[in-house]
């Protein structure tokens, strides 16, 4: 989708790896370490124009709030541009430090090719672990470092997703941003029904979720008429440029905003498809008061079915 660039981002790495990995472009000021910790250290190099790289460094932020009780904690280098690098920064809303330049010293020290980010993990012992020419996607990032980590042994249960709204909730009234570049909030777009979709990530595979929920709000969009008010919603760290391309690609004309990542922590954490909602639905009256909300293992088929029945009936009540 853009351009390929490199950035680094650095799970748990001491400041001794550091200047050893990454020779000549780490300022002391601006990494703190406690050496009386021993650390794995995960380094990801990423494209900050890159949209599935921003997925996974996004993710790599849930991973070092989840992690870094145990030792794992986050630096960044970036070889992108300081705009891009800021701007990357603030939709993935990464809280470690990033640092930017020296990506290609890391990549060439390391031989990596670096055309499609690279991940490399290394041990407390700075024992290399595991070395790619390629940015792991947030699953395989999870896998990883439970692994490594021994997380799958001390966890005793699996993080369980949550709709963020449910029945009878009021959604707050969100600052959201059209395609078009114009800023206004939730309320002045809403009819007295309305089903809001929203996207926390995106793959073009017609098998795929995302694919198969753009369907179904098609379906819905014509068994309901002219009645509810159907928008789809893309949340950090989706850019304008990221939704105008998704959206000519698959030519539909719901109305289009960006917003706000309003999921929690242990939401994002989740990569398990089964387990949780991505794209998420839900359905709300004129005051944001939500009628219905979807939940993990809903089918498409069960999603028209409940929304239509609701709809149905709220139409009956409002004549």
């Amino acid at each position: 989708m853009h351009g390929v660039g490199k950035t680094l981002i650095f799970l748990t790495l001491s400041f001794s790896c550091l200047r050893s990995l990454v020779p000549g472009v780490i300022n002391p000021q601006q990494v703190v370490s406690d050496r009386s910790h021993r650390q794995h250290e995960l380094f990801l190099v990423f494209d900050p124009k890159n949209l599935s790289h921003r997925f996974s460094i996004m993710y790599a932020q849930a991973l070092w709030k989840r992690f870094k009780m145990f030792n794992l904690s986050v630096f960044g280098i970036s070889t992108g541009n300081y705009q891009d690098t800021e701007e990357a920064k603030q939709l993935c809303r990464v809280s470690f430090p990033v640092i930017q330049d020296g990506g290609i010293k890391f990549i060439e020290k390391h031989n990596l090719n670096g055309c499609c980010g690279a991940t490399m993990l290394v041990s407390p012992d700075q024992e290399i672990l595991l070395k790619e020419s390629e940015l792991l996607p947030p699953e395989l990032l999870r896998q990883l470092i439970e692994r490594h980590l021994n997380m799958v042994e001390m966890r005793a249960e699996p993080p369980v997703w949550s709709p963020p709204f449910i029945e009878r909730d009021i959604i707050p009234d969100f600052m959201i941003y059209g395609i078009d570049g114009q800023r206004r909030t939730l309320s002045e777009e809403l009819k007295k029904l309305n089903i809001l979709t929203f996207f926390s990530s995106y793959s073009s595979c017609l098998s795929c979720k995302h694919v198969s929920r753009l369907e179904t709000l098609r379906k819905i969009s014509t068994n309901a008429g002219d009645g509810p008010f159907l928008s789809v919603f893309f949340m950090e760290p989706f850019s304008v440029n990221d939704v105008k391309t998704i959206r000519t690609s698959r030519g539909w004309n719901f109305p289009t905003y960006l917003i706000q990542n309003f999921m929690p922590e242990e939401n994002i954490f989740i990569t398990e498809e089964r387990l949780k909602c991505d794209p998420w639905s839900v359905l709300i009256d004129d005051n944001r008061v939500v009628i219905w909300s979807e939940y993990p293992g809903f089918s498409e088929e069960r999603i028209i079915k409940e929304i239509n029945q609701r709809i149905s009936k709220l139409k009956t009540k409002l004549k």
